[in-house]
């Protein structure tokens, strides 16, 4: 679980430093741009929290209980990157930036490693 919960954190700062690069760019839709922004941050808290019950729920074993935690957080973190690919559009980018791809390659390399364990 420990490079989960490094590569999460990974993920979270560079979500934080594309928010940063982004409002520095005039906004084609500030409002879309916030909502954006908003629902990437709290599916990666949903992430984290799902990985805080994992950590306990599979500290037994792989039980029910343990998929359900491992397929939550592969579903936020899956949702939080297309949240922040939104974000790019909605921002003020015209096309995916090299953190934008950096963030999506997080993303499936924490999907990677979350279905190497619930196989």
């Amino acid at each position: 679980m420990t490079v989960i919960l490094k590569l999460f954190l990974s993920l979270l700062l560079v979500a934080v430093a594309l928010a940063a690069q982004n409002f520095t760019v005039p906004a084609k839709d500030d409002a879309q741009c916030v909502k954006d922004i908003t629902q990437a941050s709290a599916n990666i808290a949903e992430a984290g929290i799902a990985i805080a019950k994992a950590v306990s729920d599979c500290a037994t074993g792989f039980t029910s209980a343990c998929s359900d935690d491992i397929n939550k957080t592969l579903k936020s973190l899956t949702d939080a990157g297309a949240e922040i690919t939104d974000a790019v559009y909605q921002c003020g980018g015209s096309e995916p930036t090299p953190c934008s791809n950096d963030i999506n390659a997080a993303v499936a390399d924490v999907t990677a490693a979350i279905t190497s364990i619930d196989s």
